[in-house]
C-alpha cells in the first residue's frame, strides 16, 4: 500500500517584492500549516518524502507541515511544481524513487486540486464531495494506493481516505 498526501500550501501573504514565487505564509497560514503538522503526526503514516514547489510559500508550508514528524522525511524542492498542472504534478509523482511508501507533494492549485480529483477512484465519498466543491489553502488529500510502484499511478486509481481542511482538523479522522 502507498499513501500520497496532496497538500495545498498555507495562507501566503498577498504580496511580495520578489513577486509571486517570493511569497511569505501569512500568520494565518503559520498557524494553519502547524496544526496539520500535528495532525500529520497522530497518523499511522508518514511521509518517507516530501517533494514542494520550490516557492517561498510551499518550501515554508512544508517545513511547518512536517515538524512534528519523530523522523523528518526527505524533502526535494522542486521548480518544475511552481504552478504546476495535474499532469505536470502527476509526472513528478510518478518518478518517486520505488522504496518511498507514502510521498507528500506540495503544490498550489488549481493544480493539486486537479490532481486530487483525477487520481481518486473511490473511498470517503462525502470527504469526495467535498474535495469537488473547494480545496482551499492547507487542504490536503490523502489516497491509497495498491500499487508496486509510483510510475503506476494513474486515473481513478486512488482510495480516497481523507480530505482534510483547516476548517476540519479538530474533527477528522482517517482510516486504513
Amino acid at each position: 500500500m502507498r499513501h500520497l498526501i496532496l497538500l495545498r500550501h498555507a495562507k501566503a501573504e498577498p504580496s511580495s517584492p520578489d513577486g509571486d514565487f517570493g511569497r511569505a505564509l501569512a500568520p494565518r497560514g503559520v498557524r494553519q500549516a502547524r496544526r496539520f503538522a500535528q495532525w500529520l503526526a497522530e497518523q499511522t503514516f508518514t511521509p518517507d518524502l516530501v517533494i514542494a514547489s520550490a516557492a517561498r510559500r510551499t518550501r515554508e508550508t512544508a517545513t511547518l507541515a512536517t515538524a512534528s514528524l519523530t523522523l523528518p522525511p526527505l524533502r526535494i524542492d522542486e521548480r518544475d511544481l511552481y504552478n504546476a498542472d495535474g499532469s505536470e504534478i502527476l509526472a513528478v509523482a510518478r518518478h518517486a524513487p520505488p522504496a518511498t511508501t507514502s510521498l507528500m507533494l506540495v503544490g498550489h492549485n488549481p493544480g493539486m486540486a486537479e490532481l486530487a480529483s483525477r487520481l481518486t477512484g473511490g473511498g470517503d465519498a462525502l470527504a469526495r464531495k467535498a474535495m469537488l466543491r473547494q480545496f482551499p489553502t492547507c487542504a490536503c488529500a490523502v489516497l491509497a494506493f495498491d500499487i508496486g510502484d509510483w510510475s503506476a499511478l494513474g486515473p481513478a486509481g486512488g482510495r480516497l481516505l481523507a480530505f482534510i481542511t483547516p476548517r476540519g482538523l479538530d474533527s477528522s479522522e482517517i482510516d486504513d
